[in-house]
């Protein structure tokens, strides 16, 4: 068979009106005329073909590149291969082919080989182009003007041969608007922008920035504030406060720190090691847990301690639990000074009984707490020999006293106390002085002071 006869054929088809009988005809001649052509004719310029046609055997080659495989159709140009879709023209068109300099293949979705090299044209969409990367993976890229010839494709993303996907974008969102599950791993790259990946959830966002951590935003995407944020350096910040419901949470290794703020725990605390830095160096260190402030005074009750428990009843005075138990055995600690006052300057002339000029102190005393009240001066005896003594009282009420009897001119110093369990409340105390003979003066320096003090020793 002549190309001569196949050329006449097929232009014949091409002069045909498209009815019925001679599309039928013409469909019919061509495929009579191509079966058993092998190789088939050269075919220079465009052929249309309407309606079913079978060539065999094959391959179809359009172009002047022969197969290298046994394919049946084989398109190797540079640019578009073969175009395909709506017959709408307004953009729906998407086409197969290869970059013309880079010889990269691409699947075009509304998108076509541009006039220039190595670009892209639209004709009423945004294109997206799968490639591949002439390495065993894939480029994801979009062409994004509408409407335009000689288009760079930009890069989404790359899908490599060892199955890693690297996403490029300000925002790269995984997921549906209602929040999804990811599962695996993505390295984000190349971009610039505070957030590197998003994550949707339910309520909010995750974001991975690589200056930051690990941010975990509510409400809008753009919010500025992060519920919690995970630094490169694994510290945790949580803006809101932690709040631990129904199940718990365990820390198996490692500390919690609380920076700045307060731990507040409306429920109980249970376990039985809370420990400084270095107390296992102590060897069995004791568990303890502060139990916070109760309003009675005195030891707590209605509660299960643990060996160790401490806290700090009504009167601010701290127990720590001896022997655990309901509600255990509890100690208390003296609080120490309640109130102290110096006396520096002299006093002369005491005869009668008197207060000393200085030497009051007021104090507030916790229930059922026991005292301890102390003073010293140092005194001359004046003109003759006499009994000088130094008394404690408690606004007219004597507590206590110390009498020595001393020559005239004599010089000494007198010391008093007394352990009290007063009534809870304010008390003030003081020292007083008196001889039974001439005269007594208190005398004091900075060197040599009087005082009088008052000290919590416990129960």
């Amino acid at each position: 068979m002549s190309n001569n006869f196949l050329t006449a054929n097929i232009a014949g088809l091409e002069s045909m009106q498209p009815n019925d009988q001679a599309y039928g005809y013409q469909v019919n001649r061509i495929a009579a005329v191509l079966n058993g052509v092998n190789p088939i004719p050269l075919i220079t310029g465009p052929l249309t073909i309407q309606g079913k046609t079978s060539i065999n055997p094959g391959p179809l080659i359009v172009g002047s590149i022969s197969p290298q495989s046994n394919a049946l159709l084989s398109v190797r140009l540079a640019g578009n291969d073969i175009e395909f879709g709506h017959n709408n023209p307004a953009g729906y068109g998407s086409t197969i082919g290869s970059e013309s300099s880079s010889g990269t293949p691409f699947l075009a979705f509304n998108a076509e080989a541009g006039t220039n090299t190595n670009t892209f044209r639209t004709r009423g969409f945004k294109g997206a182009v799968l490639e591949s990367d002439l390495a065993g993976g894939f480029v994801f890229k979009t062409v994004a003007t509408a409407s335009a010839d000689n288009q760079t494709a930009t890069n989404l993303a790359t899908l490599s041969s060892a199955g890693n996907l690297t996403v490029l974008g300000t925002n790269t969102l995984l997921g549906n608007a209602a929040g999804g599950a990811f599962v695996g791993g993505i390295v984000v790259a190349g971009h610039t922008g505070a957030s590197e990946l998003y994550l949707p959830y339910t309520d909010g966002n995750v974001y991975l920035d690589a200056a930051v951590g690990i941010l975990f935003r509510v409400n809008a995407d753009t919010a500025l504030a992060s519920a919690l944020t995970l630094s490169s350096a694994g510290l945790a910040t949580i803006a809101n406060g932690l709040t631990i419901t129904a199940g718990g949470e365990t820390i198996t290794a490692g500390n919690l720190t609380v920076s700045a703020g307060n731990v507040i725990v409306t429920g109980d605390v249970d376990g039985n090691t809370f420990e400084a830095t270095g107390a296992t160096s102590l060897g069995s260190p004791r568990s303890g847990r502060f139990v916070g402030e109760w309003t009675t005074a005195g030891a707590p009750t209605g509660l299960t301690a643990e060996l160790g428990d401490f806290g700090f009843d009504g009167s601010q005075f701290m127990w720590v639990c001896t022997v655990a138990g309901t509600p255990g055995t509890w100690t208390t600690y003296p609080a120490g000074n309640l109130g102290y006052v110096v006396k520096t300057t002299n006093q002369t002339g005491f005869s009668a009984i008197a207060d000393i000029t200085g030497l009051s102190v007021t104090v507030t005393v916790g229930s059922g707490r026991r005292i301890k009240v102390s003073g010293k001066i140092n005194i001359t005896q004046n003109t003759s020999t006499g009994s000088a003594s130094m008394y404690l009282y408690e606004s007219t009420t004597q507590l206590d006293a110390v009498t020595q009897s001393d020559l005239a001119g004599w010089i000494g110093t007198r010391f008093i106390s007394v352990i009290l369990t007063p009534t809870a409340g304010s008390h003030t105390y003081k020292l007083r002085l008196s001889t039974d003979a001439g005269t007594v003066d208190e005398n004091a320096t900075t060197t040599v002071p009087a005082y009088i003090m008052v000290e919590d020793i416990g129960v």
